[in-house]
């Protein structure tokens, strides 16, 4: 953009373009300039979370190839993925091991309000050692069974019993909730892999389209049919059919993992299976920039001189008319003569010799002009005209004067 900026400011210095052109330009260049600061922006912060997921640092990342393969999800039908996905998916198997471990909190408070019966077992022994007596030795030993009944409790029980309930009644909506999240973002990845293999297609032809106009639109203005906005609408308009087309390739992509991701069926080996579509990161060529065929800068004194004495001459030739017969030559007065018309003054012209008159006479062969042109029945006696090959260039004009008079 910057390197067209240039070149149409110095058309404008040439005179050859308006300086609306160039002020359209630099306004094409400035919104230019600010796209690429905020698509940098966007670049660091997608950059930073890669970082964050991967805890690597990249410098380059890998770009997509362009004969990725377009398939439609296996089997096609969307009913499958969505019934997969409700047993296979991560989220909701976890959500119905929430509920079931609610239900069983239930269930323990709802049992504390009930008698329990404890096997109770009890063994003791003591010894005792007197210095003057007798030694005596004593053993302790019980077995029994124990029973607890809560009589009172203050409603404690039962809010325990409701807290659980409720916490099993949460689990329950956040499992129907995670259930529909799963069903949106299957039925979307489903019918987003689909949709994205017709946008792969158009905007391939797109991006064809979009090239072949931009070349076009060059090739204009360099013969000067096109202007320098022309040229670059056309590029801008061929970037943006190039980014679309990469967007639905990744789309497409994203669209067939996120669908096995979210139907739980998603492996290893489908993840390497993408690094195939992947090829090393190439710097973009640069695009040439459009050329005019005439320079901006200014011709050569000489090449002036021989231009401007060329079209005066083609200038003097044009204006030529023939005026008398002799001898079945047309003698073509150099300047126009200021007496009376001859007898044998031309008729007026017809269609056909007005439009062959638009021509360049000095290519036309002599035997065409007398063809083109009525002689009249008074003719004079004149030198041998020259050859049928020769041009009406290479008569001295003062032998057209001589014939004349």
């Amino acid at each position: 953009m910057a390197k067209q900026l240039e070149q149409v400011k110095a058309y404008f210095e040439a005179g050859q373009v308006a300086i609306t052109d160039v002020k359209e330009v630099e306004a094409q260049n400035d919104l230019a300039d600010a796209s690429v600061i905020q698509a940098n922006q966007q670049l660091d912060l997608a950059n930073e979370k890669l970082r964050v997921l991967t805890g690597r640092s990249y410098k380059t990342l890998a770009t997509l190839r362009s004969n990725v393969p377009l398939l439609p999800p296996k089997p096609n039908n969307i009913k499958y993925w969505i019934n997969t996905a409700t047993k296979n998916n991560p989220n909701l198997i976890a959500a119905r091991f929430g509920i079931a471990s609610a239900q069983k909190e239930i269930d323990k408070q709802r049992a504390s309000r009930k008698p329990t019966v404890d096997l109770v077992a009890n063994h003791s022994a003591s010894f005792s050692n007197h210095r003057f007596g007798v030694d005596t030795d004593q053993y302790d030993t019980r077995i029994g069974v124990q029973m607890n009944m809560p009589l009172y409790t203050s409603g404690a029980t039962n809010s325990r019993i409701r807290a659980a309930k409720f916490t099993r009644n949460q689990a329950q909506q956040q499992y129907e909730f995670s259930k529909r999240q799963v069903v949106e973002q299957v039925s979307g990845a489903f019918l987003s892999v689909k949709s994205n293999i017709s946008q792969v297609t158009a905007n391939r032809k797109a991006l064809t389209s979009a090239t072949v106009a931009a070349e076009a639109s060059r090739a204009g203005f360099e013969v000067g049919t096109r202007t320098a906005v022309d040229v670059l609408t056309s590029l801008r308009e061929t970037f943006r059919a190039e980014r679309d087309y990469a967007n639905a390739r990744y789309n497409y992509l994203v669209s067939t993992l996120t669908l096995k991701q979210a139907t739980g069926v998603l492996k290893v080996n489908d993840v390497k299976a993408m690094t195939a579509y992947l090829m090393p990161h190439r710097p973009r060529k640069p695009i040439p920039v459009a050329k005019k065929a005439t320079p901006p800068s200014a011709k050569p004194a000489q090449s002036q001189a021989t231009s401007q004495a060329a079209s005066k001459t083609t200038k003097d030739t044009n204006t030529l008319k023939p005026t008398t017969s002799v001898d079945g030559l047309n003698a073509m007065p150099s300047k126009p003569t200021t007496s009376a018309p001859s007898a044998t003054q031309l008729p007026p012209k017809s269609e056909t010799t007005k439009n062959t008159d638009n021509a360049s006479l000095s290519t036309m062969d002599l035997k065409a002009i007398d063809q083109l042109l009525p002689h009249t029945s008074e003719q004079k006696t004149t030198p041998a005209r020259p050859s049928s090959s020769s041009n009406l260039e290479d008569i001295d004009p003062k032998t057209l004067e001589k014939l004349m008079n």
